[in-house]
């Protein structure tokens, strides 16, 4: 009988690397020594553990994972033989808590229409500007496509077989944008968040230039993160939302490709140099993958819909994003936030119209 040692630590008091392994590698019936060790009083609880046929552990015929073990990252010690299994509790309560926080938001009908009133605009300036072409929204189409198991696509746009032109595009959003479906906004988020990086370039090629420069110089050094090598990737779940993977409650996710489950694929580096990263860990927040391109990217569209984006709809729109981008399992809420805000304050809008 292996015995292994649980606790309830603080992400910023761990000081091992783990690789990450799931419950579920441990056999049906395999009988385990737990001890769980309470970080606030130091006491040490002793449970004898038996593995169930769906991988969970159970405790005196409760289910211990939904209360320790689940969406934790479990592993090997990497200097030692003996196995561990450390439950990172307050980085799941964490991620479990933005989930929710970001579930309430986007299920809320006045997220729905400012998202519907965002593909509406869209649509119309891509109608009513001759300059937009078929060609801009192909490749518009084929980055999703092709980047679909990183980023969030929608069913619809993943499918290799459409050729999307622009009036094409422009009933789509325009379906979307008067869909009664309870994830329509979802599907626009993901079909339309990367739009303004592909057109800002022919607007306005010295913002992107600048925009360009802000990804590479601040965006890019605020991550230190390396991919956990261990079979293949896991991936998000159609019926789960945020990085904790928790129920879909609102079944916002349903239209969209299961994608890289961040949170758990990636390690990120405790001790090292990287201002950003330190001041998390010192902080409490949570570092999932570093400071959000996705959330970069998306200050694009206030550029190209120009007027339509009075300063309190820009705060509205990026309190979204935000939830959007924590629903699909991409970044932390604290990660968008320092994107949104780097990027906002520090690049020179035009306003193009």
């Amino acid at each position: 009988m292996s015995r292994f040692s649980v606790q309830t630590c603080d992400l910023k008091s761990q000081e091992a690397y783990f690789d990450g392994i799931d419950a579920i590698d441990f056999k049906d019936g395999e009988k385990l020594s737990l001890d769980i060790k309470c970080e606030s009083s130091g006491k040490v609880i002793s449970y004898l553990v038996k593995v169930n046929k769906n991988g969970e552990i159970d405790v005196k015929g409760k289910n211990l994972r939904s209360k320790f073990l689940r969406f934790c990252t479990l592993g090997r010690h990497r200097s030692d033989t003996e196995k561990h299994i450390v439950s990172q509790c307050y980085r799941v309560k964490t991620f479990a808590s933005e989930g929710e926080w970001a579930s309430n938001l986007l299920s809320s009908n006045a997220t729905k229409a400012e998202v519907k009133r965002f593909a509406t605009d869209w649509a119309d300036k891509i109608e009513n500007n001759s300059a937009i072409q078929d060609s801009d929204i192909k490749e518009h189409v084929s980055w999703q496509q092709d980047n679909y198991r990183f980023y969030p696509v929608s069913d619809t746009l993943a499918q290799p077989s459409l050729n999307w032109t622009k009036s094409e595009f422009v009933n789509y959003l325009r379906q979307l944008s008067r869909s009664s479906d309870s994830d329509a906004h979802i599907r626009i988020l993901a079909d339309t968040w990367r739009l303004g990086c592909v057109l800002l370039p022919k607007f306005n090629p010295g913002l992107d230039s600048q925009n360009g420069k802000i990804y590479k110089n601040e965006i890019t050094r605020a991550r230190e993160h390396v991919r956990v090598i261990n079979g293949k990737p896991k991936s998000t779940s159609r019926g789960c939302i945020g990085n904790a993977q928790t129920p879909d409650k609102h079944q916002l996710m349903q239209g969209l490709k299961s994608r890289y489950w961040y949170a758990k694929n990636l390690v990120f580096q405790m001790n090292n140099s990287n201002s950003y990263v330190k001041k998390l860990n010192q902080s409490d927040h949570e570092y999932v993958s570093g400071a959000s391109g996705m959330a970069n990217g998306f200050c694009e569209n206030f550029e190209i819909l120009g007027e339509k984006m009075p300063s309190d709809r820009k705060q509205s729109l990026m309190s979204i994003m935000t939830a959007f981008i924590v629903a699909c399992g991409a970044h932390s809420k604290a990660e968008c936030e320092y994107a949104f805000k780097l990027t906002d304050d520090n690049l020179q809008y035009t306003k193009f119209v």
